[in-house]
This record gives C-alpha cells, structure tokens and sequence, in this order.
C-alpha cells in the first residue's frame, strides 16, 4: 500500500519554493539597483532548492524562517568598495555616529576659526589656514593640515568591507566622547615634552606650562607650531648624529624661533570650553534610543 503524502510537509515544501523565488527576484534587483551582490554571501539564505524535497518538516520551517527574515522589508543591504552586501542597520549606525562627531567638529571650528595667529610677516585666521591647508580629499588619513577634527562624509562605496565598518563605527564612538580629547591632549603633551628635553630652552618650557589646556590644543593643533617644533626636532637629532648639512642650522634658529613667536601668541587666546559646545543630543543606536552626551555646568 502506497505511503500516504504528509499534507503538512507538502505545504511546507510549497511555501519555502515561492520564498526562494521572492528571495532570488530580492538579489536580483539588489544588484540592478543597488549594486549590491548577495548571491552566494553570507546573507544569501536560498541554499540548494533541489535539496527541499528531502527535507523535514522541522527543517522546511527553519528554511522557510531564514527566507522570509531575507525578504521583509527591513532587511536592506548597502554595497561596500566591491559590492559586497553591509547591512543597512550597521550603515545607519555608521552614519548617525558620523553625523554627531562632525558636528561636534563643526561646532569646534568655528568656535576658533576666527582666532588671529602671526607666522612670519603672515597673518590669518585659524579658519583661512585650514581652509588653505586642508587635503582637498577629506577621507584621505593624513590631511595636510594638523587637525585632528576634520569632518569627513563617507559614503557605502568609501568602505572597505563589513569588518571596516564596525571599527569606523566604534572609532567615531570613541571620538564623540569628551574623554578622548582628554587622552588626546595628554598624548599630545608628552609629545611636546619630548621636544622640549631635546630643545633645552627653560623659557620655553615655562611659557608652553602656563598654557591652558585648550589654549595648547589650539597651538598644536591649528597652527605651524607641532610641524616647527617637530621640525627643529628632527634637524637637532641629526646634528647629533654627525648627519647634519650647512643649511640644517638656518632651519633650526628659523623653526625654534617660529615655535617661540607661537607660543607667545597662544597666551593671548580666549579659547572656549570645548565640552560646553556638545549640547546636541546623541542618536547613535539602530534602535533610536537617544542619549545626551555629560557636560559641565
């Protein structure tokens, strides 16, 4: 006697074949319009369609779970530098981490832009010298200009894959809390501290103390005083090393005394309170949940 068909089965089997179909049109018209490859990425979920005959109940539904989690609406992809598939959620906590550290770098600039800083017989503002200073590519690593709160807009098509994308998201986290411009004002310290063992120059090293924090900030970070000092570093060590050449003497008395005229100027500045500028409230969770970022007073 002939084994009586499951009906439960053949429904199954039913359903998850119309789900394969609507998740390969998905794929399909991912590429054509977005450009984004699915086919046979870790977010392809179709598997082999001939193996669905032989298939278990317990199996056809898990089957049928991940085709229809693939095709609801909210299961977007955006295409990384090669067209592989980054899902749209991660892209959207990306950019919404994004947004708020270049507003807080916008914020920042133009807070300073309008500080008057003297090189040479040359003066300009903070501004006129970032903008004439500044890559012309914003995403490239190293701008020309030493500051480290260029604004930079990517794009999918800027990524390098999945895995750059998370630490671009954890990177620009990291940068919105005020405690990184903490540790990056001590960094910066001792960097300057080095220079200044190998400068010798007690004045110096009393002026660059009397500083304020964000009048040092501003000093490193702004204007030709770190590529000076650095600089006037370099050309001294050589001189140490019996590498130096006639003209290595000219930049040293030329840099030490650009560094100096800088620092002289830093004192005069009225800088702002950088951690009061961040008042902007903080969206940068896939589920919305909002947070203000701690400020003081």
């Amino acid at each position: 006697m002939a084994k009586k068909p499951n009906s439960r089965v053949a429904q199954l089997r039913a359903e998850v074949k119309r789900a394969h179909r609507a998740a390969t049109q998905k794929i399909s018209r991912a590429k054509s319009s977005k450009g984004v490859v699915l086919a046979g990425s870790e977010f392809d979920p179709r598997g082999d369609i001939g193996k669905v005959k032989v298939y278990t109940a317990k199996q056809l539904e898990s089957q049928l779970a991940r085709l229809k989690a693939f095709t609801a609406r909210d299961a977007q992809f955006v295409a990384d530098a090669k067209k592989n598939p980054i899902p749209l959620g991660e892209w959207k906590e990306y950019k919404a981490a994004e947004t708020v550290y270049n507003n807080r770098v916008l914020n920042e600039f133009n807070a300073i832009k309008d500080v008057s800083i003297q090189v040479g017989n040359t003066s300009m503002t903070v501004g006129e010298r970032a903008a004439k200073m500044r890559a012309d590519h914003p995403l490239a690593g190293n701008p020309s200009v030493k500051a480290p709160h260029n604004a930079v807009v990517r794009e999918p098509f800027n990524i390098k894959n999945r895995a750059a994308l998370k630490k671009l998201t954890k990177d620009a986290k990291r940068k919105m809390d005020p405690e990184y411009d903490k540790s990056e004002l001590k960094r910066q310290q001792a960097e300057m501290r080095q220079i200044l063992d190998a400068i010798k120059s007690p004045k110096l090293d009393a002026d660059i103390k009397k500083l304020t924090g964000q009048q040092f900030n501003l000093l490193w970070n702004w204007t030709p005083f770190a590529d000076a000092a650095s600089t006037w570093y370099e050309m001294v060590q050589k001189l140490v090393a019996g590498e130096d050449e006639p003209w290595h003497y000219d930049v040293i008395e030329k840099k030490f005394q650009q560094a100096k005229d800088l620092v002289k100027q830093a004192a005069t500045w009225e800088t702002p309170d950088f951690e009061r500028l961040m008042t902007f409230e903080v969206d940068v969770t896939p589920t919305g949940r909002k947070r203000k970022p701690k400020s003081k007073g």
